[in-house]
């Protein structure tokens, strides 16, 4: 079957850290959950102890936890939560590339289903989408779905969540192409769930080895560029490419 869709990973491949930014990830390491417990103080009145341990029990309670099961445990209203994380978090979480938006329209207008698969849950990525200006609060008109954890009960580092993410989306392996920066969570893994169109999105000179299965795109607009190549047919799979890189 011939791919059209593409897997598309999150952190550091649409949305990461402004230069210089410094953001606060001393509770839990996640700075969500900073924003949190301080919207729980400013708007309900707890005290600081009060709501870090909410969040702690919470957190320890649920293996897959959702960001709206702190929400509701902290009793927040969800919507001017998601708008004060947002004020908070654009201060140093921003796109991957300026234009970034023109690449999933170009995407979208070719025909390409565009799926998230991310290690967050599926609204912490509609968040993230939103600060990389691909969303709004109510969704994002460039993704069919958002795959996370929450959903598919595992992470990516497994190939179990590859073949619960093509089970939940109802792809073959060989109708889909994975797109993401980490070549062990979004080269290797869903090749060992079978899918073998991969693209490794570097925009800088990566500081691992890398798979020589894995072709390597420098920007988005190459990536639309090779799977424009791959409909064409020039690439017969994105698998049997080297490791080289696209001018």
């Amino acid at each position: 079957m011939p791919v059209r869709a593409l897997f598309i990973d999150i952190d550091n491949t649409l949305c990461q850290k402004i230069p210089e930014a410094k953001p606060a990830t001393d509770f839990l390491g996640q700075s969500l959950l900073r924003a949190m417990v301080d919207f729980a103080i400013d708007t309900r009145g707890l005290q600081r102890q009060q709501a870090e341990d909410i969040v702690r029990s919470t957190h320890d309670t649920l293996r897959w936890w959702h960001w709206t099961d702190f929400i509701i445990a902290l009793d927040l209203d969800a919507a001017a939560f998601w708008e004060f994380a947002y004020a908070r978090e654009r201060r140093f979480l921003g796109p991957v590339e300026p234009e970034l938006h023109r690449s999933m329209e170009a995407l979208r207008r070719s025909g390409w289903n565009l799926f998230i698969t991310s290690n967050n849950p599926s609204s912490g990525i509609l968040h993230k989408l939103r600060l990389a200006g691909l969303a709004e609060i109510w969704g994002s008109p460039y993704f069919n779905q958002y795959l996370g954890p929450c959903e598919l009960h595992c992470m990516k580092k497994e190939p179990e969540f590859w073949r619960r993410a093509l089970a939940h989306t109802g792809l073959s392996a060989s109708a889909v192409t994975v797109v993401g920066d980490n070549p062990l969570d979004d080269i290797a893994a869903p090749r060992a769930a079978g899918i073998s169109s991969t693209i490794l999105y570097a925009p800088l000179p990566p500081d691992q080895p890398l798979p020589e299965y894995a072709p390597i795109a420098h920007s988005w607009p190459d990536i639309v560029t090779m799977m424009a190549n791959i409909r064409q047919g020039s690439q017969q799979n994105a698998s049997a490419l080297p490791a080289t890189e696209v001018a």
